[in-house]
């Protein structure tokens, strides 16, 4: 019974690690279209100003930086993940390697 408590809460922290997960994912793609929107923009300001070029390019670098901090955040959910789910198997098979030596200790008295 604790080992199955203990596992739960393990796949909820899974669960949570996942969900965090996949908002980052949203916000990287959400950035994504925003710097999609920019360089189109920018794509426009070209043919009309040097100033707004110098905006947009500014607006760019913003983006960028966002988006690589969002993939960094996806990476680190990514690790921590992963991280997690090898400590919850480890656990899980410490925990049944412990149960079966009871048995067999039990079984032998």
């Amino acid at each position: 019974d604790e080992w199955q408590t203990e596992l739960a809460c393990v796949r909820q922290e899974c669960t949570d690690h996942a969900d965090k997960l996949e908002r980052a994912k949203a916000e990287v793609r959400q950035l994504t279209d925003q710097a999609d929107e920019w360089q189109t923009e920018l794509a426009c300001a070209l043919r009309d100003r040097r100033s707004l070029w110098n905006r947009l390019a500014a607006g760019c670098r913003e983006v960028q930086a966002q988006l690589q901090d969002g993939q960094r955040q996806v990476d680190d959910a990514l690790a921590a993940a992963a991280a997690e789910v090898a400590l919850a198997h480890r656990a899980v098979r410490a925990r049944q390697d412990s149960q079966r030596q009871l048995d067999v200790i039990s079984a032998s008295h």
